[in-house]
């Protein structure tokens, strides 16, 4: 959150009209580092002295990126196994990166929207064993789901990362199984924003 902290009085400074923070869903004190920073950050800008937006997108899955959606869609494609952390009840709301760059676009477009909290989600939420049963389903896969603990596979994590090897990065077992907060009320309200279905978005990667 300072580089977020430098950022913004630099904007200051420079007499910008508005400050836009790309935040996270997953903002909050129970994600790990990660969303423990994204909300500092959130409590900094709204706190400046300069109009802010704060853009929240969830979980984002499409193109080439490494996000976590794309890799659960890439172990589904090439293993059998799939591992479930903890109990499975925990929510997400994947949303495609097409409809996220054009809605955007538009935030930076319209400098009426000042001081708004703007969450990006996909049209439903889903818990992580609904999400891979709709995956698998899509992807014609029927892969065989294990449960791991999560105080486990943070163990598991922080073992791997001391041998170089970056399959998830430290907090994001803490991050996945976290409470995420927001809706598209307000994106929906604002903007042209009508995120496609999981099944759409996968088709248009596939």
């Amino acid at each position: 959150w300072e580089g977020t902290r430098d950022l913004h009085q630099a904007s200051i400074r420079n007499g910008a009209q508005r400050f836009i923070y790309m935040s996270s869903r997953a903002a909050g004190l129970s994600g790990g580092a990660y969303s423990i920073s994204k909300q500092k950050s959130e409590e900094l800008v709204r706190q400046g002295a300069i109009p802010w937006v704060i853009l929240r997108p969830s979980e984002v899955y499409g193109a080439d990126s490494p996000d976590s959606i794309t890799q659960l869609v890439q172990w589904l494609k090439n293993f059998k196994l799939v591992p479930i952390i903890g109990n499975g009840q925990y929510k997400l709301s994947p949303v495609f990166v097409e409809d996220l760059i054009p809605a955007f676009v538009e935030v930076i477009l319209k400098p009426n929207i000042a001081d708004e909290v703007l969450t990006f989600c996909g049209p439903e939420e889903l818990t992580f064993i609904k999400l891979v049963e709709r995956l698998s389903k899509a992807l014609k896969v029927q892969p065989i789901k294990f449960f791991i603990p999560a105080n486990l596979m943070k163990i598991v994590v922080n073992i791997l990362v001391i041998f170089g090897i970056d399959i998830l990065v430290k907090d994001q077992v803490a991050r996945l199984i976290s409470e995420k907060i927001g809706d598209n009320k307000n994106s929906q309200r604002l903007l042209s924003y009508n995120p496609r279905t999981l099944e759409e978005g996968l088709q248009s990667i596939n």
